[in-house]
Parts: structure tokens; C-alpha cells; sequence
């Protein structure tokens, strides 16, 4: 087993976060890393380790992440209230 966690500086709707989760972001999504093209002999092949989805903590244990790890105010501006942070 692996454990991770952190404060990743992402939301649960984002691809970072589907892609350690094994959803993966959509094959069209721009953030997604392109495939080898066929007859490419580089040695690099991207992949995602360790391999199979890591498990986030708290949805596990709550049936859902949190509403949010993160509560902060920037000026004048909306607070910010966002899950950023993560025990995988």
C-alpha cells in the first residue's frame, strides 16, 4: 500500500485529481497527456505510478470529500472555500 497526502492545490472536479483517482480526465480533455504515437521508439512512455487508483481518505471514510479543507480571504474579494487538500 501507498499513502499520499498533501495540499495539492486541487478540487475534487479537477483532471489532477481524477487522474490519481483512476477516472482520468476525458480523452479530449486538454490537460490530459497525449498517448506514444504509434511507431515512436522513445523510451519514454508516460504512465501514472503506482499503478491502479489511489483512494482518497476521506471519501472512504465520509462517502464524499469534504465540503472544504481550505477557507481563506484574498482583499476585498469572495472567500475562497475549496477542498485542496488530500490523504490518499
Amino acid at each position: 500500500p501507498h499513502v499520499m497526502c498533501g495540499d495539492y492545490n486541487f478540487v475534487p472536479t479537477s483532471p489532477s485529481y481524477q487522474l490519481i483517482t483512476g477516472t482520468g480526465p476525458p480523452a479530449d480533455h486538454p490537460e490530459r497527456p497525449p498517448p506514444k504515437a504509434p511507431g515512436d521508439k522513445t523510451p519514454f512512455q508516460w504512465e501514472c505510478l503506482p499503478q491502479g487508483p489511489m483512494r482518497s481518505a476521506y471519501a472512504e471514510a465520509l462517502g464524499s470529500e469534504p465540503e472544504f479543507t481550505n477557507n481563506a480571504w484574498v482583499g476585498e474579494g469572495p472567500a475562497f472555500r475549496e477542498t485542496l487538500d488530500y490523504i490518499f
